[in-house]
Protein backbone atom coordinates (compact mmCIF):
# COMPACT_ATOMS: atom_id res chain seq x y z
CA UNK A 1 0.00 0.00 0.00
CA UNK A 2 1.31 3.43 -0.94
CA UNK A 3 0.93 5.98 1.85
CA UNK A 4 1.78 9.68 1.67
CA UNK A 5 1.99 12.05 4.61
CA UNK A 6 1.89 15.77 3.84
CA UNK A 7 3.52 18.51 5.91
CA UNK A 8 4.77 21.63 4.16
CA UNK A 9 7.85 22.51 6.21
CA UNK A 10 9.94 21.28 9.10
CA UNK A 11 10.28 23.14 12.39
CA UNK A 12 12.22 21.09 14.96
CA UNK A 13 10.14 22.68 17.74
CA UNK A 14 6.79 22.06 16.05
CA UNK A 15 4.44 19.51 17.57
CA UNK A 16 3.04 18.39 14.22
CA UNK A 17 6.52 17.95 12.81
CA UNK A 18 7.59 15.81 15.76
CA UNK A 19 4.40 13.73 15.36
CA UNK A 20 5.02 13.31 11.62
CA UNK A 21 8.67 12.32 12.17
CA UNK A 22 7.74 9.72 14.79
CA UNK A 23 4.92 8.36 12.63
CA UNK A 24 7.19 8.14 9.58
CA UNK A 25 9.86 6.30 11.57
CA UNK A 26 7.33 3.69 12.72
CA UNK A 27 5.43 3.37 9.44
CA UNK A 28 8.62 3.02 7.38
CA UNK A 29 9.42 -0.18 9.30
CA UNK A 30 6.25 -1.86 8.00
CA UNK A 31 7.25 -3.74 4.84
CA UNK A 32 3.63 -3.72 3.65
CA UNK A 33 3.75 0.07 3.35
CA UNK A 34 5.53 2.24 0.81
CA UNK A 35 5.79 5.49 2.79
CA UNK A 36 6.44 8.91 1.26
CA UNK A 37 6.57 12.35 2.85
CA UNK A 38 5.36 15.20 0.64
CA UNK A 39 7.00 18.43 1.82
CA UNK A 40 8.47 21.72 0.68
CA UNK A 41 11.52 20.99 2.85
CA UNK A 42 12.30 18.55 5.63
CA UNK A 43 15.47 18.07 7.65
CA UNK A 44 15.35 14.42 8.74
CA UNK A 45 14.36 12.04 5.96
CA UNK A 46 16.03 8.82 7.04
CA UNK A 47 14.07 5.63 6.40
CA UNK A 48 11.37 6.96 4.09
CA UNK A 49 11.04 8.63 0.70
CA UNK A 50 10.60 12.37 0.50
CA UNK A 51 8.83 13.97 -2.44
CA UNK A 52 9.96 17.60 -2.47
CA UNK A 53 7.26 19.95 -3.71
CA UNK A 54 8.69 23.47 -3.70
CA UNK A 55 6.96 25.83 -6.14
CA UNK A 56 8.12 29.43 -6.18
CA UNK A 57 6.01 32.08 -4.45
CA UNK A 58 5.82 35.86 -4.03
CA UNK A 59 3.80 36.10 -0.84
CA UNK A 60 2.21 33.97 1.87
CA UNK A 61 -0.96 33.30 -0.15
CA UNK A 62 1.11 32.15 -3.13
CA UNK A 63 3.21 29.98 -0.81
CA UNK A 64 0.21 28.22 0.72
CA UNK A 65 -1.86 27.81 -2.45
CA UNK A 66 1.16 26.87 -4.57
CA UNK A 67 2.18 24.11 -2.18
CA UNK A 68 -1.42 22.88 -1.86
CA UNK A 69 -1.87 22.68 -5.64
CA UNK A 70 1.51 21.03 -6.24
CA UNK A 71 1.03 18.51 -3.43
CA UNK A 72 -2.54 17.68 -4.49
CA UNK A 73 -1.30 16.98 -8.02
CA UNK A 74 0.71 14.08 -6.52
CA UNK A 75 -2.17 12.48 -4.60
CA UNK A 76 -3.20 10.09 -7.39
CA UNK A 77 0.09 8.21 -6.93
CA UNK A 78 -0.98 7.03 -3.46
CA UNK A 79 -3.62 4.76 -1.96
CA UNK A 80 -3.89 6.88 1.19
CA UNK A 81 -2.88 10.51 1.73
CA UNK A 82 -2.81 11.87 5.27
CA UNK A 83 -2.36 15.64 5.32
CA UNK A 84 -1.32 18.02 8.07
CA UNK A 85 -2.09 20.94 5.73
CA UNK A 86 -5.41 22.36 4.55
CA UNK A 87 -5.43 20.61 1.17
CA UNK A 88 -8.71 19.34 -0.29
CA UNK A 89 -8.52 15.82 -1.68
CA UNK A 90 -6.48 14.15 1.05
CA UNK A 91 -7.92 10.88 2.34
CA UNK A 92 -7.29 11.89 5.96
CA UNK A 93 -6.91 15.43 7.29
CA UNK A 94 -5.34 16.05 10.69
CA UNK A 95 -6.99 19.22 11.96
CA UNK A 96 -4.27 21.18 13.72
CA UNK A 97 -2.46 24.50 13.49
CA UNK A 98 -5.51 26.42 14.67
CA UNK A 99 -7.95 24.96 12.14
CA UNK A 100 -11.41 26.34 12.72
CA UNK A 101 -14.51 24.13 12.68
CA UNK A 102 -15.88 26.20 9.78
CA UNK A 103 -13.06 25.03 7.49
CA UNK A 104 -14.00 21.40 8.19
CA UNK A 105 -17.64 21.84 7.12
Amino acid sequence: MKLAIVRQTYNPNGGAERFVSRALNVLAQDTALDVTLIARQWEDAAGWKTLTVNPSFRNRLDRESGFADAAAAQFTQFDIVQSHERIPGATIFRAGDGVHATWLE
